[in-house]
């Protein structure tokens, strides 16, 4: 699982992808690119639309619980981000990315900390819900169990 902000110049396809508006056509159009290289039956991509913040916008506002004395400034966050229909679809231009607006209205959110107890927060049931490309991923893996079993 990588973060499709900020992918190396050299990731396969990453100049043809760049070319394409669709979010999830251009992560689609990467993690083959990515299989291909890799070229392993084992190696099943994720590539996070954009980045890992993305999933928190399941429930921005859970940030709260976390940084109390910002409750006016994730309000705002939460407004300026309801108008996406999925958290996978905030952008990853360099100010705008899911990550960029959070330390925008919190300046002291710790990505690793803070970022991971609100997605345990979240949880995976609700983040599945809301995120249909990462619901995807892990609908994969989840298909290879029988396989594991049977071993």
């Amino acid at each position: 699982m990588v973060d499709l902000y900020h992918l190396p110049s050299d990731f396969p396809k990453r100049g043809e992808a760049k070319k394409i508006t669709n979010p999830f056509q251009k992560v689609a159009l990467l993690e083959s690119a990515f299989a291909e290289d890799v070229d392993s039956r084992r190696f099943i991509p994720n590539i996070q639309l954009h980045e890992f913040e993305a999933i928190l916008f399941v429930n921005i506002a859970g940030l709260r619980a976390y940084y109390p004395d910002y409750s006016r400034e994730i309000a705002r966050l939460k407004a300026e981000t309801d108008r996406y229909a999925s958290p996978e679809e905030i952008d990853e231009r360099t100010a705008t990315a899911p990550s960029k607006r959070i330390l925008k209205h919190v300046p002291i959110y710790d990505k690793v900390v803070g970022g991971s107890l609100m997605a345990m927060d979240i949880g995976l049931q609700a983040i599945r819900s809301r995120c249909q490309h990462f619901h995807q991923w892990l609908m994969k893996l989840e298909a290879l169990a029988p396989l594991s079993q049977n071993r």
